[in-house]
């Protein structure tokens, strides 16, 4: 489901916004990558270079429009998808790889959430608070408390 439908929705909006032909390719990969991984758990792997893609996506915007907050976290969490499908090809505990794989929806969706607070609300700390939630996220998906992950996803909740 993360792979195949919200990584390939993800990776085909980032893809029609900005245009290129070679970013198609991302959700071409998420969608082929889940199908196959049906399969062949290793075929996840097309996914994990899909996820890498969006993330380079990100850096190519940054490249051509300057640094955006924004489009870092959404990189880091399409790195933190993909780290956590390679977790999952080596058959780390489902319970441990899904931390990975919530952290890249949160932080896309935080992300975006932040891109339109910029727009439209003004308020300071903004910044700051979004920086340490997702500071906190990051550390807990790899740390492997349950706890410590609800507590990021709360702060998260309590951000957005």
């Amino acid at each position: 489901m993360i792979f195949g439908f919200l990584g390939t929705l993800i990776a085909l909006e980032r893809a029609v916004a900005i245009r290129k032909g070679w970013i198609y390719l991302s959700p071409v990969l998420f969608s082929l990558g889940s199908i196959l991984s049906l399969f062949q758990r290793d075929l996840l792997l097309i996914g994990v270079l899909a996820s890498f893609i969006l993330a380079f996506a990100f850096f190519y915007l940054i490249k051509l429009y300057g640094f955006r907050f924004q489009w870092f976290i959404m990189a880091l969490g399409a790195i933190l998808l993909g780290i956590g499908g390679i977790l999952y090809v080596l058959g780390f505990s489902i319970n441990f790889v899904l931390s990975f794989w919530l952290s890249f929806l949160i932080l896309t969706i935080g992300a975006e959430r932040w891109e339109l607070s910029v727009m439209f609300v003004k308020r300071g700390g903004r910044n700051f608070t979004f920086f340490v939630v997702v500071l906190f996220m990051c550390l807990t998906s790899v740390i492997p408390y349950d706890v410590l992950k609800g507590i990021s996803f709360l702060l998260t909740a309590l951000w957005l």
